[in-house]
């Protein structure tokens, strides 16, 4: 039985590295773009098939998954192989990290060929990772340590819950509920969301109080009337993730079973895909922002801080 063992040394975060490699249906957006061109995940996630650019296709199932030791554990079920097991370990710390890959397999011909795989797998999973890190401490270091008590939409360094979204039939008695009722403290007002595209600037014209919940989570409230409603509806409409990258994540989750949904904007037509936008008001916040239904078709925002004017 071939043993094979690889490692490499990337300048980026053992987390962020770590959170791509654990995203077991994202190696041809996250890992490795280009070299795998297709990842599908079936049986719950058990099962993963990966389409490479040569037109190879392994079917692999998933053995364990450990955030704590940041290894995962996988086998070709289906494939050239009469056995195949391998693993791949995330070791270090927020300075860097060492991804070291190993895979024990027969017949011993086709070491050579898993080898090389491993190596350029390795690569672009280098390329990739060192890539997103040095564009998002760019963006962090145009947008600054920006404090939450001065901005509604900051950078997110992991997905993270920001806030839930109300269509409300009377703003200011919802407004007076949260605050009066339910302590919540009225953090910002925008007027409108103004959508920016090459062909210009367009109004959603719907207007929105943020109510802060603590720790950067809030509720947010639309008028009603304001805005055709859809799936799921009034009054509970959305919940907003936070997200490093935007277009990253959309795609993502398109492909563990999210869909695309079109978004009634006025004389417009947008299908959630990532949009440049401007919260205007008294205190206006730029961000990237696409919306994606769930299996369930939950309605889900997912937005990324951005330095745009």
């Amino acid at each position: 039985m071939a043993s094979i063992r690889k490692e490499i040394v990337i300048a980026a975060p053992a987390a962020a590295v770590w959170d791509a490699i654990q995203d077991i249906g994202a190696i041809h957006t996250r890992v490795a773009p280009g070299f795998v061109t297709n990842t599908t995940l079936e049986d719950g996630g058990g099962i993963r098939v990966v389409t490479f650019s040569d037109g190879l296709v392994l079917r692999e199932r998933i053995i364990s998954v450990d955030d704590d030791s940041r290894r995962l554990v996988w086998s070709v079920v289906a494939g050239p192989f009469e056995h195949h097991n391998a693993s791949a370990q995330v070791i270090g710390d927020d300075q860097g990290c060492r991804v070291v890959w190993t895979a024990d397999l027969l017949p011993n011909e086709l070491a050579d060929t898993v080898a090389e795989i491993m190596e350029r797998g390795l690569g672009l999973t280098k390329q990739t990772q060192e890539a997103a890190t040095a564009s998002t401490r760019a963006i962090q270091s145009q947008l600054g340590e920006l404090d939450p008590n001065q901005y509604v939409f900051c950078p997110a360094s992991r997905p993270t819950l920001h806030h839930v979204s109300l269509f409300v039939a009377d703003m200011e008695a919802s407004t007076r509920f949260y605050t009066v009722g339910l302590g919540l403290t009225v953090r910002e007002e925008f007027r409108d969301i103004v959508g920016k595209r090459a062909s210009g600037e367009f109004p959603f014209g719907v207007a929105s109080v943020f109510l802060e919940a603590g720790d950067g989570r809030y509720v947010e409230l639309h008028p009603a009337g304001q805005w055709p409603m859809s799936p799921p509806g009034f009054p509970l409409n959305h919940l907003a993730l936070g997200v490093t990258d935007v277009d990253a994540a959309y795609t993502r989750a398109l492909a563990a079973g999210g869909t695309p949904t079109d978004i009634p904007v006025p004389e417009q037509r947008w299908d959630g895909t990532p949009l440049d936008v401007i919260m205007s008001g008294d205190h206006p916040e730029p961000m990237r922002m696409a919306l994606v239904l769930g299996p369930s078709r939950e309605l889900i925002e997912l937005y990324q801080a951005t330095t745009a004017n």
